[in-house]
């Protein structure tokens, strides 16, 4: 199966002195090892690094993961939940082991060993009433958790982070450029002209149903007259700008801030 996702292509891949099929699968592979070892900037609870942090991946899913599923997660220790819970933790220590902290979405296959442990210890408590109750209880909590945070369905983070997540995760854990056509929006509603803008995911130029207004870079130690728009990743893996404060004028999702400055 993997080889058919590479077109099924053979050919020599040169650190290996071999001919291999999908070679590109082992080229990305070195590609992987290099990054790694060369190490990716990230940001956590307000730390910056060239290099990651350590405990970056259990710091981030305690963030990332609903509380009710976590509460539920307690209740495995009483049963047997040890292959789907190895599963999971074998991810983990793997994930130890980068210096690529970029986002939870590298072990998002954590979830699938954490949900099966979570069903068998929740099926023996439907057994009771009182127990029935307390997980029906987790189970709507879990639901309303995602769905009070639509849309920002990407940039979910449980109530420890409160209202800043920002001041403890960033990049694709928080920003990822998802919020740029309601960026583009607002900025068409206001009727603004050009602002000042960084945008972490410079992919985006001319976005579906709205045009974006001319961006300039700016002064990163001072905010320019006019719309200032701050991307939470930028500003906090790379400071900058370094001016903005806690308390934009206005936020756009979880992602973007915004300042009109007269």
């Amino acid at each position: 199966m993997v080889w058919l996702g590479y077109g099924f292509s053979f050919a020599r891949v040169g650190y290996l002195h071999l001919r291999l099929p999908a070679p590109r699968f082992f080229t990305g592979l070195q590609t992987l090892w290099a990054h790694n070892a060369a190490g990716h900037a990230s940001y956590l609870f307000g730390a910056r690094s060239s290099t990651g942090f350590w405990y970056y991946y259990p710091a981030a899913l305690a963030l990332k993961t609903p509380l009710a599923m976590l509460l539920l997660l307690a209740l495995c220790f009483r049963r047997n939940v040890a292959q789907p819970v190895l599963f999971s933790l074998a991810i983990l220590l793997c994930a130890f082991a980068s210096r690529i902290n970029i986002g939870t979405r590298h072990v998002l296959p954590i979830y699938v060993g954490l949900a099966v442990a979570c069903g068998i210890a929740a099926a023996p408590l439907l057994r009771h009433r009182l127990a029935r109750w307390i997980v029906v209880a987790l189970l709507l909590w879990h639901v309303a958790s995602g769905a009070l945070q639509h849309p920002d369905y990407l940039s979910y983070t449980n109530e420890l982070a409160g209202a800043h997540p920002e001041n403890f995760l960033a990049d694709s854990d928080l920003d990822w450029g998802q919020d740029m056509k309601r960026l583009a929006a607002f900025l068409e509603r206001t009727h603004a002209t050009e602002v000042t803008f960084v945008p972490f995911n410079r992919t985006y130029g001319t976005l579906a149903g709205h045009a974006f207004p001319e961006m300039r870079p700016g002064d990163p130690a001072r905010p320019s007259p006019g719309w200032n728009a701050v991307s939470v990743s930028v500003w906090k893996i790379f400071g900058v700008p370094s001016w903005p404060d806690s308390h934009p004028q206005a936020k756009i999702g979880r992602s973007i801030l915004l300042w009109n400055f007269q």
